[in-house]
């Protein structure tokens, strides 16, 4: 479940081709930037990102013209970025 109050306008999942997501939300993905473009035109939809924990790290920064998710889920439960 989404957390309360979570205003779902759109919802837009999917199997990232990502290695990492941060702390920040954003993905270290595999550098074409097809998600990046994708997430700066759709500025409705939630972003919700799947993968396993371990793919959750702080050991990247986010780079220019990278779009971060709204959520991460995992086998751990539900991480909320608090973008919307």
């Amino acid at each position: 479940a989404l957390p309360p109050g979570f205003p779902v306008r759109g919802l837009f999942t999917g199997r990232f081709s990502s290695l990492a997501v941060n702390p920040k939300g954003y993905r270290l993905g595999y550098g074409g930037g097809f998600y990046d473009r994708y997430f700066f035109a759709d500025k409705c939809s939630v972003r919700a990102g799947l993968g396993y924990w371990l793919q959750y790290t702080d050991e990247f920064e986010e780079q220019a013209g990278d779009e971060p998710l709204d959520l991460f889920v995992c086998e751990r439960g539900i991480i909320d970025f608090g973008r919307k």
